[in-house]
């Protein structure tokens, strides 16, 4: 394999600018900043290369390595060199690691100190592990919050079942009651439940009086409107 084949290449400034905004928040991603001239970088390639392995092939670390190369011959406007001019970028390899879109650390790496780079990695997976613990406990959070709202419907599901529960056993009462004094049975006096007993049969029959006077009505009206339909047809000659 060529070494340095593991690391991603960002060609221009925008691509790096892309890389970081689309990074998401539980990965780590190593930018390796080189350039062809560069002795050191030629010498710890082989190195950086085995620790992009290493970390590439953990499931857990999700790990991204990234490039970016000053050319001498293809940066004809300038712009490589103006954007390693930006970072400060004054020796090579000069390597940064991000957690999501923060920048943990920025460290020039000669051979003899590519072991740092381990180091650096596992401080940023540890501050992976925070923020899964912290993303696990929102979640956790929200599920708890949900199921306390579920609960405080279900109660009040609850209440309004048991008011009509309630106001079905009143309604059933109220009409047992009411059949009794009407059969004369309300367990009072007979004078009370005799009087009682005409005021409901008054009642009712006030309220037959009254249906009857309607339909009399109803047909009243009826046998009006047929005559007035009669006399406005017209007459045959």
């Amino acid at each position: 394999a060529v070494v340095g084949d593991r690391y991603k290449p960002l060609k221009d400034p925008s691509a790096y600018a892309t890389m970081l905004a689309e990074a998401p928040a539980d990965t780590i991603s190593v930018v390796k900043f080189t350039a062809p001239w560069c002795t050191a970088c030629h010498r710890s390639a082989a190195k950086l290369d085995f620790v992009a392995k290493t970390w590439s092939e953990s499931v857990r670390s999700r790990a991204r390595f990234y490039r970016v190369e000053l050319q001498r011959a293809g940066d004809g406007d300038g712009t490589m060199k103006r954007f390693y001019q930006s970072r400060n970028i004054t020796q090579m390899p000069y390597v940064e690691v991000y957690v999501g879109s923060t920048r943990l650390d920025a460290l020039v790496l000669p051979p003899s100190r590519v072991r740092v780079l381990n180091a650096v990695l596992d401080e940023a997976k540890a501050a992976l592990k925070v923020i899964r613990v912290r993303r696990l406990r929102r979640r956790v959070n929200g599920a708890l919050r949900a199921n306390r709202a579920a609960q405080r419907v279900l109660e009040r599901e609850w209440r309004l079942q048991e008011r009509r529960r309630h106001l079905t056993r009143l309604f059933m009462q109220l009409g047992a009651r009411r059949r009794a004094v009407f059969r004369g049975r309300a367990g009072l006096d007979p004078d009370r439940a005799e009087s009682a007993r005409q005021r409901h049969l008054a009642w009712d029959q006030q309220w037959a009086e009254r249906q009857r006077a309607v339909v009399a009505e109803r047909g009243r009206l009826e046998r009006h409107k047929r005559r007035l339909a009669r006399l406005a047809a017209p007459t045959s000659s």
